[in-house]
């Protein structure tokens, strides 16, 4: 068992933790990891407490880590608290791997983050996306990384259940998009209602900045504009609010092309 915080697979984690890196991803907490390794993720190392053993789902997520061949890696309670970045893990965190997709399936719609820059925001998109039939989300410009801790956590495990591409050209990829008959279509204020409108397969929605929102860029590429009705004189929502809404409201009025 590791006692020390001074350990090297201690320091490793920590360095993960405040600067990640593509192909890698920090999860933090025992539901975190298990939806994580319902949604398909590869573990590398899970790093275990005392604490974890009393829990009853324990044994089942140690034993598909193993069979995926992960280092399981005994820690001392004062050092788990140590490593994590979240207050309540549960006594378990891991590293498991995550790859960009390299394309998308038009066959399924996708949404686009246009500088999207907070991690809680895109993992909770990234999360919305997949439970309303979405197949891919494509993060552009200074979006936060997919493979970000807080993203990972955010998202609860749906990372691995959609194509993600990180983009630095958002608005070429999107006409590339539009090349392959694909419609593509930006959140915001001054769009038509997202409740009276029904778009046709397939398409993209494009999430602008919480600040900013769409860039020049990509509005000179969008097909139209779609937006959320509001009352009680709310001037706007949240990104991830927002967006999961429109989602939501698209998916049920969407006809096949």
């Amino acid at each position: 068992m590791i006692t020390s915080r001074s350990n090297d697979k201690i320091k490793r984690y920590r360095s993960l933790l405040s600067k990640p890196e593509e192909g890698l991803v920090c999860l933090e907490g025992q539901r975190l990891v298990a939806d994580s390794i319902d949604a398909g993720a590869r573990l590398l190392s899970i790093y275990i407490s005392p604490k974890a053993h009393a829990i009853e789902e324990t044994g089942s997520i140690l034993l598909r880590a193993e069979e995926s061949g992960a280092e399981v890696i005994e820690v001392s309670e004062d050092v788990l608290q140590y490593m994590c970045d979240t207050e309540h893990p549960r006594g378990i965190v891991a590293v498991a791997s995550w790859n960009s997709a390299v394309g998308i399936d038009l066959e399924k719609p996708a949404v686009a983050l246009d500088g999207v820059q907070d991690p809680g925001n895109v993992g909770t998109i990234i999360r919305s996306a997949a439970a309303f039939g979405y197949g891919a989300v494509l993060l552009g410009g200074e979006t936060a990384k997919a493979y970000s801790p807080k993203v990972a956590r955010a998202s609860m495990g749906s990372i691995y259940r959609l194509d993600i591409l990180h983009l630095k050209n958002l608005a070429g990829s999107l006409q590339g998009l539009k090349d392959c008959g694909c419609k593509v279509y930006g959140l915001d204020m001054d769009g038509d209602p997202v409740d009276a409108i029904v778009l046709t397969m397939p398409y993209c929605l494009v999430v602008g900045s919480e600040g900013a929102g769409l860039s020049n860029g990509v509005r000179a590429v969008l097909d139209g504009l779609v937006s959320i009705p509001m009352k009680g004189g709310v001037e706007s929502l949240n990104a991830a609010v927002a967006s999961s809404i429109a989602m939501w409201a698209i998916s049920k009025r969407v006809q096949q092309g």
